[in-house]
Formats: C-alpha cells, structure tokens, sequence
C-alpha cells in the first residue's frame, strides 16, 4: 500500500510539473479506486511526453530531434537531418537529402600561426617555417610547405607580370618587365650599310646600342632617332634627337631593343655609323 501511495506521489508531483504538456487519462480524488488501467494509463501518458517517443532508432524525430549513428560505410545520401559518424576517417556526416556535408577532426597540435591544410590523412595543421620564408605549392597530389625561393626551380614570370597594384614598398617587381643584362660583345661597322631616313629592324636577338655621326659643315643640322615595334617607327617613338650640329659633326647614340624598328633622319652624309650587340 506505501508503495502504491508513493507512485501516486510522485505521479501527482508530476503533474504539477508537466501541467501544460501531460493529459492524465485518469484524475485522482480522495477515496479513487486505483486499479491497473488508471496507473497503466498516467504512466504511459508520462512517459510519452517525457521520452517523446524515444526507441533505439528514433529521437522524437517529428520534431526535429535525431541520434546520430556510426558506420564505417556511408549509406546513401536522402534521410534529411540523419548525422553519421563515419569511423574510417573519424568525421560526422551530416545529411542534406541529397548528399553529406563532412566535418573532420584536425590532426596534430594547434598553435599560433600554424596554418590548416588537407593532406594525406585528412585536415592537419601545417607547423610555422622559417621566418621570411614563404608558402610554396608543390603542385597537385602534394602537400603545401615554408620554402626558400632559392630552394624553388622557377618563378613564372607570368605569375608576376600580371598582378596589378603592387606597393612600391612590397619588393617585388614581375619578373617579365625586368629587361636582361648583357654585355655588348659584338661591334659592327655599317656605315656603307645603312643611311639617313631608312628604317632597319633589331635582328640580333640582343638589345642594341647604336651611334650615328654625320658631317658637312656648318649646314648640317640635327639628327633624331625613332624607335619602336612599328615599321617604319618615324613619328612614332623619339629615343634620341640632337637638335644642332657641332663644328661641322653631329652624333647621336640611342637603344633599339630586339625585334624592334629604328630609323634616323636629318642631316646630310653619314661619317660612320655603328652597332653594338
């Protein structure tokens, strides 16, 4: 008898708790008949709302609860809100529908500066290089590492050449607007070759230094050279002029750079005329 006074207790001190929730299929008065339908009914009201339904498969799922289920294999996508937790690669699956969204532990120790990549074995943190040195790729199929780039074989000039805005304090400069130095080697005496008003093309391959001089008194005037990837380069490029003779002698001396153009004009007879590649 203490023991049904108890359960009767603690069911009316649930009641009060659950008031808004619980539907008791019987309320208790004094001198109530307890039988086993009216206890087997209160109990299971209780537990229906307290469990919601709750069996090894189902967390309430019609509002919205779910348990999550581990698997070495990922069935197929299609069972709205059901997580997975996948052991070969110890991830939680979560399902869209239609397909898995994965989450994955991070491997190794985290630290300051440590950066997170996915290699071999998963999402791992990639420990801080040297100071100064930079992120390299090391192409598809390999792990990222801090390199020296006097460790890299190239740096594609491409790479560089293209970026805009770069901070004239950033020291860097694309590698493909940097022209090539080179001794000039060779000199070539064309002055029987070449004349006044003709253009002529850079076919060295190298850039070319070229000096001009001319002669014929105090009439000659001034010499102007034009230079530039159009043929013929006049009025396109000025990269010389002088504009008076001196003493009966003018001479000019200008860059061609390779492939380009070049062209003379003014004056009246060529003294000598050379190149240099």
């Amino acid at each position: 008898m203490k023991r049904i006074l108890l359960l009767i207790g603690l069911m009316t001190l649930s009641g009060s708790v659950f008031a808004s929730s619980i539907n008791y299929s019987t309320v208790w008065a004094t001198n109530g008949q307890v039988t086993a339908v009216n206890l087997n009914g209160n109990f299971n009201n209780v537990s229906s709302v307290v469990n919601g339904g709750l069996d090894n498969t189902n967390a309430n799922t019609s509002a919205g609860y779910r348990f999550y289920q581990t698997v070495s294999v990922l069935p197929s996508a299609g069972n709205t809100g059901q997580v997975y937790y996948l052991t070969t690669d110890n991830s939680l699956n979560f399902d869209t529908g239609s397909t898995f969204i994965k989450t994955i532990g991070i491997g190794g120790s985290s630290a300051r500066g440590n950066v997170i990549y996915y290699g071999a074995s998963g999402l791992g943190y990639l420990v801080n290089g040297t100071s100064g040195y930079p992120l390299i790729s090391n192409g598809v199929g390999s792990d990222p590492t801090y390199a020296s780039l006097t460790t890299v074989a190239t740096v594609a000039g491409t790479a560089l050449s293209g970026l805009s805005g770069i901070n004239s304090n950033a020291g860097v400069i694309p590698v493909a607007n940097i022209p090539v130095y080179q001794p000039f080697t060779t000199q070539s005496v064309v002055t029987g070759s070449r004349a006044l008003s003709t253009p002529y093309q850079n076919t060295t391959g190298k850039t070319m230094f070229v000096t001009v001089a001319i002669t014929g008194g105090s009439s000659i005037g001034g010499l102007t050279a034009y230079s530039s990837s159009i043929n013929p380069p006049t009025g396109t490029t000025i990269v010389a002029s002088n504009v008076l003779g001196n003493n009966g002698v003018s001479s000019i001396s200008f860059i061609v750079l390779s492939g380009n153009y070049y062209e003379v004009i003014g004056g009246i007879a060529v003294s000598s005329w050379t190149e240099w590649y």
